[in-house]
């Protein structure tokens, strides 16, 4: 009995040391294949939903924790912005070089093949800045 505990244990070790943690699956090229925004009013109307399957950009992650994020057009890929990020076990931190501002985006899914990322209850001002309602966000991204 004991043999095969120890034996359960190694294979758990085993497996643990082999898995990829997300700041190793987040290495590389992603590129948008939908997005959908959600604004929920707070005068009580109904929400508004959009959704686009788009192929307009995505995000470029390296190793060393900087990268771009990019625009497509007419089939070429020009460079939108340089970024730096972080990631923890359920997010991802970006930071774009022109901005003071790091953008938290939770992840609801990491695997080799794609990213869902998300953002929930971002607050909606309009010009005289009055609140309209918050904003749920939701990209999905694969791997390029």
């Amino acid at each position: 009995m004991k043999k095969i505990l120890l034996a359960c244990a190694a294979m758990a070790a085993l497996l643990v040391s082999c898995s990829k943690g997300n700041d190793e699956l987040i290495v590389g090229k992603w590129q948008k294949a939908s997005e959908k925004f959600i604004l929920y009013y707070d005068d009580g109307s109904d929400p508004l939903v959009e959704t686009s399957d788009t192929t307009t950009g995505g995000w470029v992650f390296n190793a060393d924790g900087t990268g771009h994020s990019y625009s497509l057009a007419d089939g070429r890929e020009s460079v939108a912005a340089q970024l730096t990020y972080t990631v923890t076990d359920d997010s991802i931190f970006v930071s774009y070089s022109q901005s003071p501002v790091s953008i938290c985006w939770k992840i609801e899914t990491l695997n080799k093949r794609e990213l869902r990322v998300s953002q929930r209850g971002i607050t909606l001002i309009d010009p005289d800045g009055d609140k309209i309602g918050t904003v749920d966000m939701f990209l999905y991204l694969l791997r390029k």
